[in-house]
């Protein structure tokens, strides 16, 4: 099997272990795969339920995001090995994916298109900005040029329609289009252009797809 096959298998058996989206962060069971997600970065003391000083402002709480701790786990478990930058944060997998695609080098996992180039497949990670700043494929690619963070997120594509009409995601930490509220393992459909592209966005703007190299 594939790392696009598996990375797809392992992305719909959490979705189906989060209760198809129902499944709060949390409570339990929930609370504790969020856990294991973490624990596959590294970081032993965070699960769903956590509380944490916020890293601007020790005075207050949050619950630390784990997005990109769920695409590190899924990345991890689908058989990534070296070729994966697994972490906290989305960028820093996209900047090396990016580092990787400028010097064309041998057995890349992933390369960064633009995404008015391509039409998502599944296996591949979209990749949109929760950074008001960073609105389009040229902010961003500075920032990975420069090593720098900036928030954002990433979904795996489990479903890519025939006709290029659709795709159809799956994440963490993110709402589910038809599940309850809250953060959970959430599956949602994105409509695409005539010609099968990603439509840009008015807010959380589309910076870029990750292609999988290993079908």
């Amino acid at each position: 099997m594939s790392f696009a096959q598996d990375a797809t298998r392992l992305s719909l058996q959490e979705w189906e272990r989060f209760d198809r989206g129902k499944g709060r962060e949390t409570d339990p069971p929930y609370r504790d795969y969020v856990k294991e997600y973490w624990v596959s970065i590294g970081v032993h003391h965070l699960d769903g339920a956590t509380e944490e000083a916020t890293p601007w402002d020790p005075a207050k709480t949050w619950r630390p995001p784990w997005s990109a701790a769920f695409i590190s786990w899924i990345a991890r478990k689908a058989g990534a090995g070296d070729r994966f930058a697994y972490g906290p944060g989305h960028a820093g997998y996209v900047a090396r994916a990016w580092n990787e695609t400028e010097d064309n080098k041998p057995g890349r996992l992933y390369q960064v298109r633009r995404i008015e180039d391509y039409t998502p497949q599944a296996g591949d990670l979209v990749h949109f900005s929760r950074t008001a700043s960073v609105k389009n494929f040229q902010a961003a690619k500075a920032l990975w040029a420069d090593g720098k963070h900036y928030n954002s997120h990433c979904d795996f594509v489990v479903e890519a329609d025939p006709g290029g009409a659709f795709i159809q995601t799956i994440g963490g930490n993110t709402r589910d289009s038809q599940g309850a509220a809250g953060h959970t393992v959430g599956r949602k459909r994105i409509r695409l252009s005539a010609d099968g592209k990603l439509n840009q966005r008015q807010s959380s703007h589309w910076l870029a797809i990750m292609e999988c190299l290993d079908r």
